[in-house]
């Protein structure tokens, strides 16, 4: 996905080729920031001001009743995303859906997209989710060296 303002866009998906069970997110879907996984791991890379205005002008309701809506949630789960370096969207926009997502930084260490893994709850459990945080951000380390990103060691 993409940023354009308030809300992400979904400019690529890749289905999986081993689950009878498939996830479709439409093409030139756009959705808010913070009520997705990569939306709040667009979000936690902002500024603290920043965060706070974007809040302060978004009408958040709830898709689920897992979506957080509540400022104090908000803000804690956007510094744990930071801190990890991968974020969480625990059935928020869709219910039996959880998704795991990453940042992808361009050719000067900018952010410039986000990438998930999305399934079944089911399947993405939550005993698996550091798992599956540590394979979404090496799939966007590797699609940020694709655009010319060195990562500091």
């Amino acid at each position: 996905v993409i940023q354009d303002g308030d809300e992400v866009v979904y400019i690529d998906q890749v289905k999986s080729e081993k689950s009878m069970l498939k996830i479709f997110t439409r093409l030139g879907a756009r959705v808010p920031l913070y009520n997705t996984g990569v939306g709040k791991m667009l979000l936690s890379q902002w500024g603290e001001s920043d965060i706070d205005s974007y809040l302060d002008r978004t009408d958040r309701k709830p898709f689920t009743s897992n979506t957080l809506v509540k400022r104090d949630e908000i803000i804690k789960e956007l510094k744990q995303n930071s801190r990890r370096g991968f974020s969480v969207d625990n059935e928020e926009m869709e219910n039996g859906v959880r998704c795991v997502a990453a940042l992808i930084f361009d050719h000067k260490g900018k952010v410039t997209a986000a990438v998930s893994i999305s399934g079944a709850a089911m399947r993405i459990t939550p005993n698996r989710i550091e798992y599956f945080g540590e394979k979404v951000k090496q799939c966007a380390l590797a699609i940020s060296r694709e655009l010319g990103f060195v990562p500091m060691e």
